[in-house]
């Protein structure tokens, strides 16, 4: 090969296995390379050439962690390699290298630089109040490139490339910005900008998969590049040519380090004098001259190659924030779908189960909802309430035969464990015309979907159903305004509406129940009823009796289920709580046991027949077997109704002594001292990372002595503690636009795009991302462990930061400069009334979640908007949000088990930590009991009960709506006793009784 001809770079070359070499020598015999170089042993991590002594890896790049001197050894600072890259990260800049003596090499190379140098102005903190920063480096502006051997000088570079506008040969699409990709149309190569590299074209979603595990890739990402390549960059390789002349800085490979040496025959560039030597050229009249140089894949094997020299600088730090704001508000606002949980526990589950969530999936809930929406003062429908009304009245009242009563009362036999005899039992008249609602509901929702007239839902309905439906709605008209009023009025009797489905369906079936009294109308729906009302039970029955065919077959094969799924639908894709959903499945029920009943009558008396007889005609409707709707909806609604627990299974514990601090779990005993030691680790490792995540800034911490507000009332859309303007963070630069302002770290996580606005790099970011997550997942299992008795894991899955328009409010607040969490429902509320869950994590541990949540999750919702959008709600109002999909009480469960399992030795899921912890709670009842117990009998004075007091007496807006001052100090006194039990100092406790001296003085009265 002519050594001044240009050489193209292979594939092996992108993979990290390819050599630079120049022309043989003339005047030493030139050694032929190995023919055989496929079955060299190279490096399981590196993938470079490794020695057969050395084993699988060199030792380099299997050690885990390296001390790295900066500063001409100023400065020592440990690093750990990254167990997902199996990299060492420089904490001064974005390189990244396999080997704990290239991170070496490259500390050396960085400038004296120190944070000072670097600082702007921002509100000074007093250094007793930074956290500890032990072999915490000060961030430096200078970006040293990595070097294949230490050299005593560097030329300075005044800032990285990536903070300069691309060079007009850069080409980024919407898609390759969704990826953190770019082209350079001159040299044809693609490069990631997350590693400074070119990579190979065809072999994307490998790249991302090897190099950046945290950025989830489509499947069919190749196909879409590909795609978008052929018409775009169709001349794109994976094999650049080896400039021989220096060519203009590539944008997006790593910055150009000065004075390597250029070879004047092969045009490679050397780090220096010692490795010039070594290459083939040097045996002959080979000279070299100092230059700028680039190579295009960062490993040992990739030739570097020449670069002109550039004095652009990077635009300013203030000019890139200013930019990045004006950017943000140019972006329209979109309307992303709120994130919905999976709840493993409840009515999620047996949602998606059912396969309701999945019937609607893309479907907006509020355009649904009208469909079988019902009102009177419909031009089309309304008044027809009154109709049904009317025969379901005239049909309870002609029911007075106890065996069609017990007949039409049978449930499929999986339903209760004891067969019963099940009456069917009449309800009062404002019930009656409640159901007459609903069910008029259901007649004009069949309807609407028949004409097929402003809607996006539609389903095949079986022929003899639209004749009936029809013929109908041709014999029925809307009643004038004098009749509607005088229908009204016979309606608005005394009684009042019986409660949901106690009233039709749990409590009946005792034999020595007797049904109520009929009401005495009309006794034959035969001779006496109207024509409107003869259609209405020919539609009904119907209904009732369409068994599944081949072209009606599943779950949904009757409009009845489909009337059910869409009158569950809630605004914001949210759902109906269950027991609304059962209340619309009994209606369903009770009027086809009216309809089944009608026409047992019917036929009775058509062919003089007794009631078993007739009855025998419509019996297999009631038979799981037949596949009708009947059995169906009692099925269904035994779902709704019968979810139980995920805590249902009973634990039993033993213990070695009468402490009430230990219990013998699967033979291993388990102390609260060792729990106690897991909070320490936790809030040292917590500490650390938090200071590591904040790139050790003194202006992202949250000294002692700081007081955080809340507004615990304010019960305003989207507020949290987060957004009261009090708050020292609200008043300082947030992480993104640190990030932003710093050349350093904006080279890391972002660049300049070819349009001139600020992007972000996907793997950069979303590495970051992870990292923030896992802090957040190791803060859920400390709170767990540390606050006593847990949630439920759907409980901590749902905890709101934020109250959700429309919806619930937070569960998190900060109350008298405490963090608490406020139970987002409780089995006993009912019965409680006024009593609310608080638990308090230890105070060192609380204060630490706030500065996460402060500093952390702002750039955890920025980021999300701009890899996964669909998260956006997801990170904005849950308290522990999830990466790619909503956190649910399995993930909670599951991450519980492996902290647990790695800190104490024991898996412990949610449900046996928290009976582990009702044990403790018996063991120490007597303590507790203490410790909340207050008196109600104060209120006794005012004439009314503390709930009352709460609610309508004495306001105070310093605690949630629904406490006052004394509930909260009772309820929060739990976990200071669980604090101490652990073997905490009593912190909270002493905070709770902050200036409540008269408290002692009533004791000092006592005595």
């Amino acid at each position: 090969m002519n050594p001044l001809s240009p050489s193209s770079l292979s594939k092996r070359a992108l993979s990290g296995s390819s050599q630079a070499r120049g022309s043989p020598s003339r005047s030493r015999p030139y050694k032929k390379p190995k023919e055989n170089r496929g079955q060299e042993k190279h490096c399981s991590v590196c993938l470079e050439p490794v020695k057969e002594q050395e084993g699988a890896a060199h030792k380099a790049c299997t050690v885990a962690s390296v001390f790295v001197l900066f500063d001409g050894g100023k400065i020592r600072v440990q690093l750990k390699r990254n167990k997902d890259t199996r990299k060492f990260s420089c904490p001064r800049c974005s390189n990244q290298y396999h080997s704990s003596v290239e991170i070496q090499r490259h500390a050396k190379c960085h400038a004296n630089a120190s944070l000072q140098s670097n600082s702007r102005n921002i509100p000074t903190i007093s250094s007793t109040s930074q956290p500890p920063r032990a072999n915490a480096p000060s961030p430096a502006t200078e970006t040293a490139s990595i070097l294949s051997s230490p050299r005593a000088s560097l030329e300075p570079i005044t800032a990285p490339s990536r903070t300069q506008r691309p060079t007009p040969d850069t080409l980024q699409t919407i898609l390759l910005n969704r990826y953190g990709l770019v082209v350079n149309t001159t040299h044809k190569v693609l490069i990631c900008l997350g590693c400074q590299a070119a990579i190979d074209p065809t072999a994307v979603r490998q790249h991302f998969f090897k190099n950046h595990k945290s950025h989830t890739t489509p499947l069919d990402l190749q196909a879409q590049l590909d795609t978008e390549a052929s018409t775009l960059y169709p001349d794109i390789t994976s094999s650049p040519f080896h400039p021989t002349e220096p060519v203009d800085l590539i944008y997006g490979l790593e910055d150009p380090v000065a004075d390597y040496l250029q070879c004047n025959i092969c045009k490679h560039c050397f780090a220096s004098t010692k490795s010039f030597d070594k290459h083939p050229c040097s045996s002959r009249e080979a000279t070299w001259i100092k230059t700028s140089a680039q190579r295009f894949v960062k490993n040992f094997t990739s030739p570097w190659f020449a670069v002109k020299p550039t004095e652009t600088a990077g635009t300013e730090e203030s000019h890139r924030w200013a930019s990045y704001q004006s950017q943000q508000a140019l972006t329209a606002p979109v309307a992303y779908t709120p994130s919905q949980s999976d709840d493993f526990r409840v009515l999620h589950q047996f949602l998606r189960n059912e396969r309701w969530i999945q019937r609607v999936d893309g479907l907006s809930h509020e355009e649904l909802m009208h469909i079988v929406s019902y009102s009177t003062q419909d031009t089309a429908y309304g008044g027809l309430h009154y109709h049904v009304n009317a025969f379901l009245t005239s049909a309870q009242s002609s029911l007075d035969e106890p065996y069609i009563r017990r007949a039409i009362g049978t449930r499929p036999a999986e339903e209760q464990d004891t067969s019963r005899i099940k009456f069917h039992r009449d309800v009062n008249k404002a019930t009656l015309d409640h159901y007459s609602r609903t069910i008029a509901a259901m007649i004009s929702f069949i309807h609407r979907i028949i004409l097929d007239v402003d809607t996006t839902y539609t389903f095949p309905i079986p022929g003899d159903v639209t004749t009936a439906c029809n013929d109908l709605f041709q014999h029925f008209s809307p009643p004038s305004a004098h009749e509607e009023a005088r229908l009204e009025e016979d309606t608005q009797e005394g009684d009042d509406v019986e409660e949901s489905s106690g009233s039709s369906e749990d409590e009946e079936g005792q034999s020595s129940r007797q049904p109520h009294l009929r009401l005495q109308l009309t006794t034959s729906t035969t001779s006496t009823t109207p024509l409107i009302q003869t259609k209405i039970f020919t539609l009904l029955f119907l209904l009732f009796t369409q068994l599944p065919t081949n072209d009606f077959r599943g779950q949904f094969f009757t409009p009845i289920y489909h009337f059910l799924l869409l009158s569950s639908l809630r605004k914001n894709r949210a759902w109906a709580a269950a027991n609304t959903i059962t209340h619309t499945i009994a209606v369903v029920l009770f009027t086809g046991r009216l309809v089944f009943s009608s026409e047992t009558i019917r036929y009775a008396g058509e062919h003089n027949v007794d009631y078993s007889s007739a009855f025998a005609t419509v019996e297999k409707y009631f038979e799981e077997s037949s596949g009708a709707i009947m059995p169906r909806l009692y099925i269904t609604k035994r779902g709704f109704t019968g979810l139980h627990s995920a805590e249902e299974t009973t634990f039993f514990f033993n213990a070695p002594d009468l402490s009430g601090t230990s219990a013998i779990i699967d033979d291993t005993m388990l102390h609260l001292s060792q729990i106690k030691a897991s909070h320490l680790r936790a809030m040292a490792e917590i500490e650390n990372e938090l200071n590591s995540l904040t790139f050790h800034a003194s202006y992202f911490t949250l000294p002692d002595d700081t007081f955080v507000h809340d507004s615990p009332r304010d019960r305003s859309p989207g507020y949290s503690f987060l957004k009261h303007t009090k708050n020292i963070w609200n008043h300082r630069p947030s992480l993104i636009q640190h990030i932003i302002e710093s050349d350093t770290l904006f080279a890391k996580f972002a660049y300049i795009t070819p349009t001139g606005s600020v992007s972000w790099i996907p793997s950069a970011i979303s590495e970051h991302m992870k990292s923030i997550h896992d802090l957040q997942m190791k803060f859920l299992c400390a709170i767990i462990l540390s606050y006593g008795e847990p949630a439920r894991g759907t409980e901590l899955a749902s905890h709101l930061l934020a109250n959700v328009s429309g919806g619930s409010i937070r569960n998190f607040f900060v109350i008298f400069d405490i963090p608490v969490l406020r139970a987002s429902f409780s089995k006993t509320t009912s019965m409680s009334g006024d009593k609310v869950i608080y638990r308090i994590p230890l105070p060192r541990l609380a204060r630490q979640f706030v500065r996460f949540l402060a500093y952390l999750r702002p750039a955890f919702i920025e980021w999300q908007k701009f890899l996964n959008p669909f998260m956006i709600s997801n990170a904005e109002y849950y308290l522990f949000p999830g990466l790619y999909r909503p956190l649910n009480a399995h993930d909670v469960s599951k991450v519980l088990a492996s902290y647990t399992h790695r800190e104490l030795g024991l898996r412990m899921k949610i449900r046996r930590y928290r009976q582990y912890m009702a044990f403790i709670t018996s063991c120490n009842q007597e303590v507790f009991d203490v410790a909340s117990s207050y008196s109600g009998a104060t209120h006794d004075q005012f004439g009314h009960t503390a709930k009352i007091n709460v609610q309508h007496y004495g306001r105070d807006f310093r605690t949630p709506e629904g406490t006052n001052f004394s509930s909260f100090i009772s309820a929060a006194r739990v976990s200071g006793v669980f604090h101490i039990l652990y073997g905490h100092p009593p912190d909270l406790l002493q905070r709770l009784e902050y200036g409540q001296g008269h408290i002692a003085l009533m004791g000092g009265l006592g005595g």
